[in-house]
């Protein structure tokens, strides 16, 4: 993933119409978790702490956070960043805790719910929250944390009620956590489970069939975040799961 970071940043410093190319010592600072480096650049640009220092947007924090190098480089960014900074979203919509979930960074996730609580409910562009991202991704231990942290009665991003709680429980199924199930079903409570869970296959099925096919379960692999499984691989999860030997699953 560094060498990708490098790559991007050096891509953004060749974008002359952008003002990029300024921030790249700081970019390469935060890259290596380099303190002294950056602060010597904050110390120089102030504004450089909330700045977008690539063209996805992303400030410092953000670069840090996702390469994981330094929690120490976190702890003293966030001394000087006001708190409302947490909040910046990236062009994507995602704010520093979203990819702390992404990239399993749960020592940073746990700094930042106390420093800005409410960027547990910020979703990024496509809705999705910081719970989502971390089920999605396979970050078992960040999800747990999240899950600790985030409560039922936010009234705007309702995370557990549909179709945000339906969402995170076909995640958390998509990435095995099933160990997590019982977690969930405390969260939603067991009415509550049962109604996800069937939400959740209609989510997925085909209306016309009544069953979750390869096809429909193919038009829903971004939401599930299989974008990346293959056919085969798909057609094995179906299956697994079934019982009767038509290749779909029925509802139980």
């Amino acid at each position: 993933m560094y060498v990708c970071l490098v790559m991007d940043a050096w891509m953004d410093a060749e974008n002359k119409d952008e003002d990029y190319w300024r921030y790249l010592p700081l970019l390469k600072a935060a890259l290596r978790g380099d303190w002294d480096s950056a602060k010597r650049f904050f110390d120089q640009d102030p504004d450089a702490l909330t700045a977008h220092i690539n063209s996805r947007k992303e400030t410092a924090l953000h670069v840090t956070i996702k390469n994981g190098r330094s929690i120490e480089f976190v702890e003293k960014l966030l001394d000087l960043m006001p708190q409302e900074a947490l909040a910046l979203r990236t062009i994507y919509g995602e704010t520093a805790l979203y990819s702390a979930a992404q990239y399993g960074n749960t020592k940073a996730a746990v700094i930042l719910v106390e420093k800005h609580p409410t960027s547990l409910y910020i979703g990024n562009n496509q809705n999705w929250l910081p719970l989502h991202c971390a089920g999605n991704n396979g970050n078992k231990d960040t999800l747990l944390y999240l899950l600790s942290v985030t409560k039922e009665d936010d009234p705007v991003s309702k995370p557990f009620a549909y179709p945000s709680g339906t969402l995170l429980l076909c995640q958390v199924v998509a990435s095995e956590f099933y160990d997590l199930l019982p977690i969930m079903a405390d969260k939603l409570g067991g009415e509550g489970s049962i109604k996800e869970f069937c939400n959740g296959f209609r989510l997925l099925m085909d209306g016309d069939k009544g069953v979750i096919t390869f096809n429909s379960l193919k038009r829903s692999d971004a939401l599930l975040g299989l974008q990346e499984l293959r056919d085969d691989d798909m057609r094995e999860m179906l299956r697994e799961g079934n019982f009767d030997g038509d290749v779909a699953l029925n509802q139980m």
